[in-house]
């Protein structure tokens, strides 16, 4: 008898299980459904001002009237970037607060699980551009070009104080480094455009940063570029050198990635998605990316992730390999 009364109860336990987790389901479709319903918040991981940044407020400002909602953008500078990317990756998953990554800074995460976040907690849905970074000197320094700088650099070792606004720009210097045989003292800063003020102003010797801290009236700033990454040219460095034909293996472009955490609906991806891709119509927009000195290079949705994930591991094998660098 005891047997068959526990049987009942765990029939009925199971039943209402059942019950509560297609309540749950049915309520979550239903929310998906008429989504969105309320303002919209979008985490960036740097300091107001900067690429990301600027990127993002451009895709709220124009993305808003598709999704009937204001998209509100929320800055949160430090630790390099993980402290936001971190906050995005622990978000809700209920597409009310979204991310805008600053790849490859978001798949360079030397310290792994312990800083709260992995490659695999982003799903990326857009990406408008595709920015080469720019190595700039001072006008008035001891170097003008690449190859006075490593000379310089291997008579002055750690001398070359060079500013950064994130994990990648900071990879770049390790590359440089291991390339080139020489030993750099980089600066970190919570952004790209703190690390060119900083250059600006005198602090430090170099910069490195995405080229659109550079490209306009970089001489009346005070700085040269004197090598890019990428595989050509930029229209906006006349003369400058890749570091490609310098003889150096530094693949690190920006792109500034619209995302969500991992867990939100597909339903909702697909709803943001859609908003965001209209923005590849839209020329106003368009204009104003290409204004803000971003090279305009639209990735979305299924071919966007398929990129991130294959360059996400290469990254980490390089990134584990320099581990060491990272933390000193």
């Amino acid at each position: 008898m005891k047997r068959v009364l526990y049987a009942s109860f765990l029939a009925s336990v199971s039943f209402l299980l059942f019950v509560g987790e297609a309540f749950i389901q049915t309520q979550s479709t239903a929310a998906a459904a008429e989504y969105p319903t309320k303002p919209i918040q979008v985490i960036v991981p740097y300091a107001a001002g900067g690429g990301t940044d600027i990127v993002a407020r451009l895709i709220a400002h124009f993305a808003k009237d598709s999704l009937g909602q204001p998209i509100v953008i929320v800055n949160m500078p430090g630790a390099a970037g993980a402290l936001g990317h971190r906050e995005i990756a622990n978000a809700e998953p209920d597409g009310y607060t979204l991310g805008m990554l600053s790849y490859p800074d978001s798949a360079i995460n030397p310290k792994g699980a312990s800083a709260g976040f992995r490659n695999e907690d982003f799903i990326p849905l857009a990406t408008f551009t595709r920015t080469p970074s720019v190595l700039a000197v001072r006008k008035d320094g001891p170097f003008k070009n690449f190859q006075e700088f490593v000379a310089y650099a291997k008579k002055n070792p750690r001398k070359i104080t060079v500013a950064v606004g994130g994990q990648a720009h900071l990879l770049c210097v390790i590359l440089i480094e291991q390339a080139m045989g020489i030993d750099l003292n980089a600066v970190m800063f919570k952004g790209g455009s703190e690390a060119m003020k900083t250059l600006m102003g005198g602090h430090t010797m170099t910069a490195i940063a995405a080229s659109q801290y550079i490209a306009k009236d970089a001489e009346a700033k005070g700085v040269l570029a004197v090598a890019l990454t990428g595989d050509t040219h930029q229209e906006a460095f006349p003369g400058v050198p890749t570091f490609k034909e310098l003889g150096l293996d530094v693949p690190i472009d920006m792109m500034r990635i619209f995302c969500v955490p991992k867990g939100v609906s597909p339903v909702i991806q697909q709803k943001l998605t859609t908003a965001v891709v209209k923005l590849d119509k839209n020329n106003d927009f368009i204009d104003k990316v290409k204004g803000s000195g971003e090279i305009y290079n639209p990735l979305f949705g299924k071919e966007l992730q398929e990129y991130y994930r294959k360059s996400s591991s290469l990254l980490s094998v390089t990134v584990e390999k320099f581990k060491a660098k990272f933390e000193e």
